[in-house]
């Protein structure tokens, strides 16, 4: 098996946190078939086509900040466009936001995932006070995606065989099994060949999701 810890992650998808009301974006790691591993522009994979799009795509915001206006005139981020994809919003810290779109509403609570179509015009309100987010992206033409959270302390099996496992930490402490390494708030864990077996510790909550390519 092999193991990834990282702070955001992805496989045939991208994967980023970010926090709006005062906003930030933490590092982001691509796993694509097409992207090499070394995507620093002095080592040997710059030459390659793919690395150079790699950074790009690592450099490029997930969200961008329009000028969409509310009834009351109030200011409030639209997100960026992403035609083809499938997003799935999950809120890591901080009360929570309403997500609009073409004249809907819907909340997007903490640890509770939002999926919805990359390309929908989508613009969000805050609750109270300033939230962050994990996005996962991934090819809907390629790959299906499955996101939950849990806060179940005890042992648990994400992932099957085939499949691309990823645990985010979203607070509290994680055992991954058989090795006994720890996992802290903000740690990411990708598995690409096993299913990943861990332990929740008590008032430990977690994001899970699962990819699957498409046959």
């Amino acid at each position: 098996m092999r193991h990834l810890v990282t702070k955001t992650s992805a496989a045939l998808a991208f994967a980023m946190v970010t926090q709006v009301g005062s906003v930030s974006a933490q590092d982001v790691l691509i796993l694509a078939e097409d992207v090499p591993a070394g995507l620093n522009y002095d080592g040997p994979a710059a030459a390659i086509p793919s690395s150079q799009q790699g950074m790009v795509t690592l450099l490029e915001p997930l969200v961008g900040y329009g000028d969409g206006e509310t009834m009351d005139g109030v200011i409030v981020p639209d997100f960026s466009s992403f035609e083809g994809l499938t997003r799935i919003l999950t809120v890591i810290k901080g009360s929570g936001m309403v997500l609009h779109s073409e004249g809907a509403a819907w909340p997007a609570d903490f640890a509770v995932p939002v999926t919805f179509d990359g390309a929908a015009p989508v613009t969000a309100t805050l609750g109270q006070g300033p939230v962050r987010d994990f996005n996962l992206m991934f090819d809907t033409a390629r790959c299906t995606g499955t996101a939950r959270c849990s806060a179940q302390a005890g042992p648990a099996l994400l992932g099957t065989t085939g499949q691309t496992s990823i645990l985010h930490v979203i607070s509290g402490t994680v055992t991954l099994t058989p090795d006994a390494q720890l996992l802290g708030e903000g740690d990411t864990v990708v598995s690409d060949t096993a299913p990943l077996a861990y332990g929740l510790h008590a008032d430990t909550c977690v994001l899970a999701i699962t990819l699957q390519q498409r046959a």
